[in-house]
């Protein structure tokens, strides 16, 4: 039996100190991955934790500084799935909350493009994990931190 292939997607959320109101990254994959949006997703490492890895994903995809990091938590949301390049993947969601927004940083090996949105809908991502992720972070965001 071939080795799962372990992901993290984790829903980047802030206060936008301009207009005082949450925001939520989102990545645009580069043309050679499709040029969909999504979270910030990545393959946790072997030995690697997924939370650990998770966390890892999010400074290496977005250049954010850890001293910004307010919260991170587990979603409780899992999928398993076939990808594009036929792997078994397990995949894990996570929040990690922000005091602020900022200008990202791409990696033009995996991304062309970033937006901060205010309220995420169904035609924001490619996928409906990652919209289900989106949504739970949104529904946590608005009880715990407004």
């Amino acid at each position: 039996m071939a080795k799962k292939t372990r992901k993290a997607q984790v829903v980047i959320a802030a206060l936008d100190a301009k207009s005082q109101s949450l925001a939520y990254l989102l990545l645009q994959t580069n043309v050679r991955r499709g040029e969909f949006w999504q979270n910030v997703t990545g393959k946790i490492d072997p030995g690697e934790s997924y939370e650990d890895g998770a966390i890892r994903e999010a400074l290496e995809e977005t250049s954010l500084r850890p001293e910004w990091i307010v919260n991170f938590m587990d979603l409780k949301l899992s999928h398993k799935f076939i990808d594009g390049r036929k792997r078994d993947v397990h995949e894990k969601s996570y929040l990690l909350v922000l005091d602020r927004t900022f200008d990202v940083t791409i990696d033009p090996h995996e991304h062309q493009d970033y937006v901060w949105v205010g309220e995420p809908n169904r035609n924001s991502v490619e996928h409906e994990g990652n919209f289900e992720a989106l949504l739970k972070a949104r529904e946590i965001m608005m009880k715990d931190f407004t």
